[in-house]
């Protein structure tokens, strides 16, 4: 004998169809970078926008109650931070971590002419539909951050931050900071007038000028206690010439390391 069958009543009949729509509807699903698709032209150069492979992060249920993966969503636009021909632009890489929303209808006719067409497709909140916001990581993705007060580009060995408190500028990477250039370059032009009165470099200077005028005054060709003079200044020169040069060296090792 067959078992009794119960037929449902209509709020059970409403009640699973709208948990079928609502099973078939995609709003926005965490996801994970499987390949990305950079433009081939020359950087610099106009080229389309980048787009990238990704991967759902979580699982899908059948009617059957069985998980099953999403299939991988190809050439999803990666969207930017963008406006007057400026833009921020990111080293998105496989791996990265994302969030894809998906659009009401079909994106199709937009994203090959950008204006608005007819529908090619009746499809709604559709996988085909996405568009990839790079960067929002699950709480278990370790991250190098700025402190609480900046404000800035970072990467785990670098960083160009403004810190709000001080309404100072930090530039640096591990191999210094740009304030450390600096005070190298600030240093040298010092040590170079550090000396005082006649071993300064306007000392020095003044020395000279004061020698040619007398050496050349009438048209005098120089003479011994000139030259002599003048080997004096060349040695104080020499001096400076090392004091500085060592600082700004110095300077220029640090500065290679910070900058491009």
């Amino acid at each position: 004998m067959n078992a009794s069958y119960t037929k449902p009543n209509s709020y059970d009949v409403l009640l699973m169809l709208k948990d079928e729509i609502l099973r078939s509807l995609r709003s926005l699903m965490p996801a994970t970078v499987t390949a990305v698709n950079a433009p081939s032209g020359a950087a610099g150069t106009p080229q389309p926008p980048l787009t990238v492979d990704v991967q759902i992060a979580a699982l899908q249920q059948r009617p059957t109650g069985e998980y099953l993966k999403y299939p991988p969503l190809s050439k999803v636009p990666a969207i930017s931070l963008y406006g007057g021909g400026a833009f921020l632009q990111f080293p998105i890489k496989v791996g990265d971590q994302c969030l894809v929303f998906f659009a009401d209808r079909c994106m199709a006719s937009w994203k090959q002419t950008g204006s608005p067409q007819p529908l090619p497709n009746p499809r709604m909140h559709d996988l085909s539909d996405g568009f990839a916001l790079i960067g929002v990581a699950s709480p278990l993705q370790l991250m190098t951050l700025l402190s609480s007060t900046e404000a800035g580009l970072a990467t785990p060995l670098a960083k160009v931050a403004i810190d709000t408190l001080t309404n100072k500028i930090s530039i640096a990477n591990v191999s210094g900071s740009l304030l450390t250039v600096v005070s190298g370059l600030v240093t040298a032009m010092e040590n170079l007038n550090a000396p005082s009165g006649d071993n300064s470099l306007i000392g020095v200077l003044a020395q000279l000028v004061a020698i040619l005028a007398i050496a050349t005054a009438g048209g005098s060709p120089f003479d011994a206690p000139t030259i002599a003079a003048l080997g004096t200044i060349t040695t104080k020169l020499a001096s400076l010439s090392t004091t500085a040069g060592t600082t700004l060296g110095a300077s220029s090792t640090a500065a290679a390391g910070l900058l491009q």
